[in-house]
């Protein structure tokens, strides 16, 4: 699915709930690169999480630091925490993908 193709998607469903407004797709747009921003500033500075309502949870951690191994050398190397980002998935779409 293509950015165009969701908005489509997007545009279709809302509007066809929707009685008396309609939304446009150039404000569909717009709120999906607000919630990429937003979500970039909550995981990114923030370390907090971001609800996608009956998607799952965007969720920010600190992967520990460890140590790994070259593949091709064998060479122990130290490999050092950072942020991470994990999906936590709902439990409406993993049943509808199970």
């Amino acid at each position: 699915m293509t950015l165009n193709d969701l908005i489509d998607s997007i545009y279709t469903d809302v509007n066809k709930s929707t009685s008396s407004t309609s939304i446009n797709k150039l404000e569909i747009r717009r709120v999906l690169a607000s919630l990429g921003d937003v979500t970039t500033h909550e995981l990114g500075v923030e370390l907090g999480e971001v609800p996608l309502p009956g998607i799952g949870k965007l969720k920010s951690a600190v992967s520990a630091a460890r140590t790994g191994r070259n593949p091709k050398t064998g060479e122990t190397i130290a490999i050092p925490a950072k942020n991470v980002v994990k999906f936590v998935a709902a439990k409406s779409l993993k049943d509808a993908i199970a």
